[in-house]
């Protein structure tokens, strides 16, 4: 599970350097179809999932 949390905040890292990507590029620049504020949202679901994913798997170990 720890290498599912890396794996998802490395995602969220991605998306987050594609919204700024998207962001600077131009006012109303839309990647692939998708406005800045769609990849900086998705960045923000993907790091709290990560996280909620690390406080669980932590939570089993604790009571095991």
């Amino acid at each position: 599970m720890k290498n599912a949390c890396w794996a998802l905040f490395g995602f969220s890292i991605l998306l987050l350097l594609i919204g700024v990507y998207s962001k600077f590029v131009g006012q109303d620049s839309w990647v692939m179809g998708f406005q800045p504020v769609a990849w900086w949202r998705a960045s923000m679901a993907a790091v709290m999932y990560a996280m909620a994913l690390a406080l669980i798997t932590r939570g089993e170990r604790a009571g095991a």
